[in-house]
């Protein structure tokens, strides 16, 4: 943990550095609570919260402290860019950014898990992919065991279009 720490805080350090972080909005967010590590035990017995910080926006410094999920990631980075979804709302989350209740918020964590672990042949398809599995590699596609580096030396060649 003090490893990502360390790593965000560089890179932040860095883009501001650069100038980077001007007319930018960076999103910095975990997507679970933690792997299972060696302080495992001791981490799970703690209150812990998923962390979502962004920086750059027209936002004054504020903490948030919402029930909310991942789901209203995507709405509160569109507003935060200045692309306010209609009522709030976009995809199934809402922009952490206004006052519309989240589906969290809402229904609870136990009622939207339910639902989402209802949801079992849309989860499987989408863990096996949408596209249709081969069985069986076709002999006119290249070997793709090997690793393909790509330099700038690799680029295609160009040719005028024809008119």
């Amino acid at each position: 943990m003090e490893c990502s720490a360390w790593l965000a805080r560089d890179l932040i350090e860095r883009l501001e550095e650069r100038g980077l972080l001007e007319n930018t909005v960076v999103a910095i967010l975990s997507d679970h609570l933690t792997m299972r590590v060696s302080v495992w035990d001791e981490l799970t017995t703690l209150d812990r919260d998923n962390t979502f910080i962004l920086l750059g926006s027209d936002q004054a410094p504020q903490r948030i402290t919402r029930s909310a999920s991942t789901m209203d990631v995507f709405p509160t980075l569109l507003d935060a860019l200045g692309y306010t979804p209609h009522n709030s709302r976009s995809g199934l989350g809402v922009s952490l950014l206004s006052d519309a209740d989240t589906l969290v918020e809402r229904h609870g964590v136990a009622a939207i898990n339910e639902r989402l672990h209802a949801e079992s042949k849309l989860q499987q398809r989408l863990w096996e992919g949408l596209a249709p599995q081969r069985t069986s590699k076709p002999e006119n596609l290249p070997n793709t065991e090997s690793q393909i580096l790509e330099t700038p030396q690799d680029t295609p060649e160009e040719h005028p279009i024809a008119h």
